[in-house]
């Protein structure tokens, strides 16, 4: 049974649904407006009424269901009251383009990742029309250009990615009927045009058997992985996701500037590959000489599933994709439906298998080989909210080269 959500959680989901209302109507033409100014105002009016019994509560609240981690928006008072204000004075965005039932849907989606087996040919039952899917891109690069993506729908990105992601323009407005079942933990605050799809968790991970061997104590706190940067492989922060939430990890975990400044130094003993997958093979689960990797624990399991691997839970960070509707998009309805889709509980179990990531769907399954490490953080809880910090993220990058001007990929 899923524990009752926080009364500010269930504001939240409630804000979510009713902006779901006002904005999610189909669309005929890209110059209608999805609602009259008046009505507008109704339903802000409307959402002041959820919120100002909010206002002398505290605002940040966390989550959790059923043993899963479930992440509650930390400013939602604040974000709730801006999107509010939002609705009423400009309403939602709407398509740019005039729109088609002819295809196909165009789908980008970050490379590495793919649609689980089975929903195109879902989706084209349920709409007639098929999808056109892109692979061809990372995740950075489709946040970079998610705004005037030359696609209907993208797919895949996360906070990690961007720091502006979450930006008004160029998104069109959408909140799922099955975002309530889960999917709304996880809005980034302020934005109903972002739906999150999956999530992972990015942790440092130790190869157990590696660290005994070397006769010196496995960390067990992001103090100790620093301290033992010398033992550390860790992507790229400039060109892997996975590398700018380990600087994320450090960046909370530091009592101030000087703290960081010294915690960011010495992780530039650390051995830094381009990517997440060269970093696991570079760790001594492939054959390195460094037992601790920073990187996400599904996918170090799916790679090396007779490891004996285990995660420092405090240092472990939730990475959440995101699916997106771009305004250019002549397909708007069908989009919609194919983010329902991708809510579903069965799809999202695919996800899961074919992602390395967990569902964001409460009533969805989570891999076995997962649940050990969804546990652990879920006893504990601390870890960083990316969708608090990512304003943040571009000027850590930039102190973290800074700090360690020498470091580069191997």
């Amino acid at each position: 049974m899923h524990s009752s959500l926080s009364p500010v959680t269930s504001a939240h989901l409630r804000l979510n649904r009713a902006v779901g209302r006002l904005c999610s109507s189909p669309i005929v033409s890209a110059t209608q407006s999805t609602r009259s100014g008046r009505l507008r105002l109704s339903v802000a009016g409307r959402l002041l009424g959820v919120l100002l019994p909010l206002l002398s509560r505290h605002p940040r609240a966390r989550g959790r269901a059923g043993g899963r981690v479930r992440r509650v928006p930390c400013a939602v008072v604040t974000g709730a009251f801006a999107l509010t204000l939002s609705v009423a004075a400009s309403g939602c965005t709407t398509p740019t383009v005039p729109q088609t039932t002819t295809g196909p849907l165009a789908v980008r989606i970050a490379a590495g990742l793919s649609l689980p087996d089975g929903v195109a040919e879902r989706f084209e039952q349920q709409t007639g029309m098929s999808l056109s899917v892109d692979d061809s891109h990372s995740a950075g690069d489709l946040a970079a250009h998610l705004h005037d993506a030359d696609a209907d729908l993208v797919l895949g990105v996360s906070a990690a990615n961007s720091s502006g992601i979450d930006g008004d323009a160029g998104l069109v407005s959408y909140v799922s009927p099955r975002a309530g079942d889960g999917a709304a933990d996880f809005a980034l605050d302020r934005s109903d045009r972002l739906t999150a799809v999956s999530y992972d968790l990015v942790c440092a991970l130790v190869d157990g058997s590696a660290a005994a061997a070397g006769g010196r104590p496995s960390p067990t706190s992001l103090h100790d992985v620093v301290a033992q940067a010398d033992r550390l492989v860790m992507p790229d922060p400039a060109t892997d996701s996975s590398g700018l939430v380990a600087l994320a990890a450090v960046d909370r975990q530091s009592s101030g500037t000087d703290q960081l400044t010294d915690s960011l130094r010495q992780l530039g003993q650390a051995q830094i590959e381009p990517t997440e997958t060269q970093a696991l093979q570079a760790s001594s689960m492939g054959g390195g000489d460094r037992p601790v990797v920073f990187a996400s624990a599904m996918r170090a399991v799916d790679i090396f599933p007779q490891g004996n691997i285990d995660a420092v839970t405090s240092t472990c960070t939730p990475r959440v994709r995101y699916a997106a509707i771009v305004a250019g998009s002549a397909h708007v309805n069908e989009s919609r439906k194919l983010v329902d889709l991708l809510l579903d509980d069965g799809v999202q179990s695919d996800i899961a298998r074919s992602w390395s990531a967990l569902p964001v769907q409460r009533n969805a399954s989570v891999p076995q080989q997962y649940q050990r490490f969804v546990d652990g953080y879920a006893a504990t809880a601390s870890g960083t909210d990316l969708a608090v910090l990512q304003q943040q993220l571009p000027a850590l990058l930039d102190a973290w080269q800074q700090q360690a001007p020498a470091v580069r990929p191997r």
